[in-house]
């Protein structure tokens, strides 16, 4: 399985916290004790190692925090991880009037609304003057 990836977190949440201590604690001296950058792929992993060591410390209070136990490691491997961060964003336009043309448009589609709302108002009130006149008529 690939370091980092979903089926591996998979594994690491449904393996024996046991062994995932053993792996995590293997990993944070590994990698501490090497030079360099941390790739994402390393850091992640011991993230998800990390993390489902939480979860279980939830059920099972005697899996020891790593997150603790080794905090100066971790700040040390984390100062060398490549962290993937996500492209800078341009800020989102302002909200408001789009241009003058824009908003007379969207004025005279109202109003063209409203029109076809009273026509349609009136169309209804001459069909029911209709057929109460054509009622009238037949009761005669």
């Amino acid at each position: 399985m690939r370091l980092g990836s979903a089926a591996e977190r998979k594994r690491l949440l449904q393996q024996n916290p046991r062994l995932t201590v053993d792996e995590a604690g293997d990993t944070i001296v590994r990698l501490d004790s090497t030079t360099g950058r941390v790739s994402t792929a390393e850091w992640s992993e011991l993230n998800d190692m990390l993390g489902a060591l939480d979860l279980w410390r939830a059920v099972d209070p005697t899996v020891p925090d790593l997150r603790q136990i080794y905090a100066a490691a971790l700040k040390r491997i984390g100062g060398r991880a490549q962290v993937y961060s996500a492209p800078a964003r341009p800020p989102f336009p302002k909200l408001g009037p789009i241009s003058p043309e824009v908003d007379e448009a969207l004025r005279r589609y109202e109003d063209a609304k409203k029109r076809l709302e009273d026509l349609e108002r009136e169309r209804d009130e001459a069909l029911r003057r209709l057929d109460e006149e054509a009622g009238s008529t037949e009761e005669q």
